[in-house]
């Protein structure tokens, strides 16, 4: 049976990155680089602003120069998943841009993770869902 005209016939799509979550306008990114913090992640510079008023943002430049528009797009969608995965580590206020550098290209997902995910933490700092200690049993 064909789906009708305007419907799909996939499931929905519950874990994408909403378009409010990221940094869109040349104006906003210039913004960020301006003012922000920079920290050295492996292939990748993040540049973070944790004054700003809304949710957490991510915005991401990756040039030419790290390769095709393939290999350029897949870095993008790892590089956002590892944002989204680590998003709830972040307050309201914090916007990121990250910067792909030289080699950037040739790393796989999991080791944009590996990359990414100790700078991230460092920014956000440790998950709010994990207690820091075990907890003790009270008597």
């Amino acid at each position: 049976m064909k789906p009708a005209p305007g419907e799909r016939n996939e499931p929905p799509r519950t874990q994408t990155l909403p378009t409010a979550a990221r940094v869109r306008s040349r104006r906003d990114f210039l913004a960020i680089q301006r003012v922000g913090r920079r920290l050295v992640a492996g292939r990748f510079l993040i540049v973070y602003d944790d004054r700003h008023s809304g949710g957490a943002q991510l915005g991401i430049t990756v040039t030419r120069k790290i390769g095709n528009a393939v290999v350029r797009n897949r870095l993008k969608r790892s590089v956002r998943e590892v944002f989204r995965r680590s998003r709830h580590r972040f307050g309201h206020g914090v916007r990121l841009v990250v910067i792909a550098r030289e080699g950037a290209g040739a790393l796989s997902a999991q080791e944009v993770a590996r990359d990414l995910s100790p700078a991230l933490l460092k920014i956000g700092g440790p998950d709010a869902g994990e207690p820091a200690a075990p907890p003790r049993e009270v008597r």
